[in-house]
């Protein structure tokens, strides 16, 4: 194989080959329809005005969006959900308490545990009645935490900021088969806005984050492993304090992308007892408060956030090895979510829009082929 088909090999295969349609025949229009149906499309639009939301795909493919903050900065106790099939919301149970920068987590039984965001109260959402119910206190207020899923269905909620702001080292395990909650290892550090992401060892990787002391913050660049009975430091830190960030797994390994402090378009991966540079590539733009959503194909799709400028942005970019442009959003979206339907599309909903508050506009992305 000579150079030049080699090279053509490895643009198609991380899909950065420009391919003209030539024809329109039997193969031809086809392929060239399927290439104008991809991007970005309009649907909804939600119900109600959202940033800081939660929204979460259930068992049976509808997503389920709750809380958050509305245009006027306020948080609210609404929720809706999405059908995929019909592209329209539907308003379902208010929650007993109002949220924002809650979690929002599908129990193994089909249920949705909803945790914290400005209070300490727990509900739990049943799809098959579409309404709430109080599941009882975690004893404590936290905002901007982290829910992750354990082996043994078991939740662990790690850090966030109390109602004074003041940065949470604490972290609580939620039991779904008692309905009750019991106190969790103590954290190496207090943190909020960070990420929590499952190993498959069973231990939690919690990266950076932000803390507080009196009215400044400091943006974290380390790193810890946890479980339900204790949290041990990453020996290696990131080499850049991050928060508001985005963790996925990709075709490289784990990727850290977004949120640098300061701005930057540099990604690291985790490489199990620290984390490295990755020199080849870097991010089109520099976002915070991003969303990341993995594609069928193990492509990321990585859609808006806040930019270098402090304004909502509306361009997209996917990785599959190098960092490419994505297509354009409808409309631009910060603070927002990505949710990856079972058709292999995604949702993206709500967040930060064009006018500096919270929007309702949702749009769907579907890849080319």
């Amino acid at each position: 194989m000579n150079a030049t088909a080699a090279s053509l090999i490895e643009r198609i295969q991380n899909r950065q080959a420009r391919v003209g349609v030539i024809g329109l025949g039997y193969v031809g229009l086809p392929l060239a329809v399927e290439f104008a149906r991809s991007g970005f499309v309009t649907t909804g639009p939600m119900v109600q005005t959202r940033s800081y939301h939660t929204a979460t795909l259930l068992a049976d493919g509808r997503v389920l969006v709750a809380g958050g903050f509305n245009s006027t900065g306020a948080s609210t106790d609404t929720s809706e959900i999405y059908t995929p099939s019909t592209g329209k919301f539907a308003a379902a149970g208010n929650l007993p308490s109002k949220s924002a920068g809650h979690t929002a987590t599908l129990l193994n039984d089909g249920r949705v545990l909803a945790a914290g965001g400005g209070n300490s109260s727990t509900e739990l959402f049943s799809p098959a009645t579409g309404t709430w119910s109080p599941s009882g206190g975690m004893g404590s207020t936290r905002s901007f935490h982290t829910a992750t899923k354990l082996a043994d269905g078991k939740l662990l909620l790690a850090g966030g900021a109390d109602n004074a702001g003041k940065t949470i080292q604490s972290t609580i395990v939620f039991n779904p088969a008692t309905g009750t909650f019991s106190n969790g290892p103590l954290m190496v550090a207090a943190r909020e806005r960070h990420t929590a992401s499952p190993l498959p060892s069973g231990k939690v990787l919690i990266i950076g984050g932000r803390q507080k002391a009196g009215n400044a913050y400091t943006s974290l660049k380390t790193a810890e492993l946890c479980d339900a009975t204790s949290c041990t430091a990453v020996t290696g830190a990131m080499n850049q304090a991050r928060y508001g960030h985005s963790v996925e797994s990709s075709s490289v390994g784990l990727l850290v992308v977004g949120g640098a402090d300061p701005a930057s378009t540099v990604v690291e991966l985790f490489t199990g007892d620290g984390f490295a540079t990755v020199t080849s590539t870097t991010m089109r733009a520099s976002r915070r408060d991003l969303a990341v959503s993995v594609l069928p194909d193990n492509r990321l799709l990585v859609t808006g956030g806040v930019g270098s400028t402090g304004a909502a942005l509306q361009s997209s970019e996917m990785f599959g090895g190098a960092f490419i442009d994505g297509a354009k959003m409808v409309s631009p979206h910060a603070n927002h979510r990505s949710t990856r339907l079972p058709d292999g599309r995604v949702l993206v909903t709500g967040g930060i829009g064009p006018t500096g508050t919270a929007t309702n506009a949702a749009e769907l992305f579907v890849s080319a082929p």
